[in-house]
């Protein structure tokens, strides 16, 4: 058997909990349910995500290569710790609201993702080195990883967050939108011809941003 062949199967695994956690919702969680704890574990979850991944990019950095056996205990203790930060997202019961679990489940994702993408790395790199692509996926993993202490620690703070986050794009746009829409103004155009300069996130807005321009009143004309 090849040597990476155990992660060859956990890597399979790991997309079936990807797309468990991209389709699924968690239930009721446990009982009774307790928030803090609930932190505590995510937490714990995260930074052994983060040791996995240290541990296993340094086996396959240089040589000797860890054999079969070893690589199939590194695969195994990389699966275990996914399903643990998998299995305390599920934890977390819909009673603690939609927001904060949305928040919650991104960054597991987030977690899982990375861990798919070194795996990928380590499969398909040469054997004898350790790559700059290997290098930038380990530390891909550890930024999911610490960005737990950064998650709302409840549903109002997530609900704040994402309110803040949205409003921060929404003024972004309408800069823009008043940027171009003096500049149209300028030059004797119309503002719909100029949509072509918006760019990324901020054609999300356009429709709702128009509406708006056309209810304000008309930008003097420049002198």
């Amino acid at each position: 058997m090849e040597a990476r062949e155990p992660l060859r199967d956990v890597r399979g695994a790991l997309r079936a909990v990807l797309a468990r956690l991209r389709e699924g919702e968690p239930g009721e969680g446990r009982e009774p349910f307790e928030l803090p704890r609930f932190w505590d574990a995510l937490g714990q979850t995260f930074q052994v995500t983060s040791q996995e991944a240290t541990k296993l990019s340094l086996a396959f950095s240089r040589p000797p290569l860890p054999s079969a056996e070893d690589c199939r205990k590194l695969s195994e203790d990389v699966q275990n710790a996914i399903l643990a930060v998998a299995t305390v997202y599920y934890w977390l019961p819909k009673g603690q609201g939609t927001t904060l679990r949305k928040m919650v489940r991104d960054a597991t994702t987030e977690v899982v993702e990375g861990m798919i993408q070194l795996t990928d790395t380590i499969l398909n790199a040469p054997m004898e080195s350790l790559s700059q692509e290997q290098l930038i996926s380990t530390g891909g993993v550890w930024e999911a990883c610490e960005q737990v202490s950064n998650l709302p620690r409840d549903n109002q703070a997530a609900v704040v967050s994402a309110l803040a986050a949205y409003l921060g794009v929404v003024k972004d746009a309408v800069e823009e939108m008043e940027h171009v829409s003096l500049r149209r103004t300028c030059s004797g155009g119309f503002i719909d011809s100029e949509y072509s300069e918006l760019e990324g996130i901020h054609k999300d807005h356009r429709v709702q941003l128009l509406a708006l321009h056309r209810t304000t009143p008309t930008i003097p004309p420049c002198a």
